[in-house]
């Protein structure tokens, strides 16, 4: 499991002469605490909130009440619902923490369970021991997981945000594409444009267009008249360099055009070259104040862009 290979981990760094700090709220992750790992409990939200804690062997026993290597006998007497450990029946906080400070380990505990002097105690330790047992090899890290720990590549580094930004839009994380416009690329860096397979990454790269404070967008056609061309792809570009093409209507081996006529194509609409923008993507053309729906081809918005520019301003296609 992922808590066992971030207790190796974990161990393996102390070995090295590192300290390790868990970012983590799980409480299993406590066991592990020594002089060379901490757990930093990142706290939540909500209704009933959770402030921040970092968590060391001066401080471990704070939240569960016993020192971090009696945690595992902790955890096996009152079980955890949210990860299927059964536990002991009738044995909560309070009893387990006062059966650890009379008998110790657990292995201890089951040995005298006889002598425990609460009756549902009692009981539940006689009964339930086989479920005690399994119950610590449940919630026990594993330390020694067959996985490599290469220091070196995991010093921090500048990011990659070409391959980030292709990452987070196929995961649609548009909040984490949004933090990578900081990052500007070297001014020998020739960008990699990401080109938009799947229709649902189109939500996080508006995100991040309407975030970016700019953008430059170049509508690609078919041959043909005005009146009777299609709408082949859609290229966006940012000042920071990131650059995306959003694949419309591509020339399929046979020659002809592949399109989609259930998704794509709207034969109601009878506007040149914007059949796929205007139904699809109308946040393409967008200004820093507010968006403008695509309404027309390249060539339209030219001509409908001399009407508005001084005479001495040319305009092209």
């Amino acid at each position: 499991e992922a808590d066992d290979v971030i207790g190796t981990l974990a161990v393996r760094a102390a070995g090295e002469g590192l300290l390790s700090i868990i970012v983590s709220g799980d409480k299993d992750f406590y066991q592990l605490i020594s002089d060379d790992v901490m757990v930093l409990n990142p706290g939540r939200g909500g209704p009933a909130p959770v402030g921040e804690s970092l968590a060391g062997p001066a401080n471990a026993a704070e939240r569960l009440g016993v020192p971090p290597e009696r945690i595992v006998d902790y955890l096996a007497l009152v079980g955890d619902s949210s990860d299927n450990v059964p536990g002991v029946k009738g044995i909560g906080d309070k009893t387990a923490r006062a059966l650890i400070e009379t008998y110790g380990d657990l292995d201890s505990i089951l040995s005298h369970a006889g002598d425990v002097k609460g009756k549902r105690a009692r009981e539940g330790l006689l009964q339930y021991a086989d479920d005690a047992r399994l119950s610590r090899e449940l919630v026990t890290i594993l330390r020694d997981v067959p996985v490599g720990l290469d220091l070196p590549a995991l010093e921090t580094m500048i990011p990659d945000a070409q391959r980030l930004t292709r990452l987070y839009t196929e995961l649609e994380f548009s909040s984490l594409v949004g933090k990578l416009e900081d990052h500007q690329p070297e001014a020998n860096e020739v960008p990699e444009p990401v080109v938009v397979q799947d229709p649902h990454g189109l939500k996080a790269i508006a995100e991040v267009v309407r975030q970016a404070g700019g953008v430059s967008l170049d509508l690609r056609m078919d041959e043909g008249p005005l009146r009777t061309v299609w709408l082949v792809g859609l290229s966006l570009a940012l000042p920071d360099g990131r650059t995306w093409y959003i694949p419309i209507g591509h020339r399929a081996p046979d020659g002809c055009f592949r399109t989609r006529r259930s998704r794509n194509r709207d034969t109601t609409l009878r506007k040149p070259g914007w059949r796929y923008a205007a139904k699809e993507c109308p946040w393409l053309v967008w200004t820093t104040t507010r968006c403008w729906r695509v309404l027309c081809s390249t060539p339209v918005a030219g001509l409908t862009l001399s009407t508005c520019l001084p005479e001495n301003t040319s305009t092209s296609n």
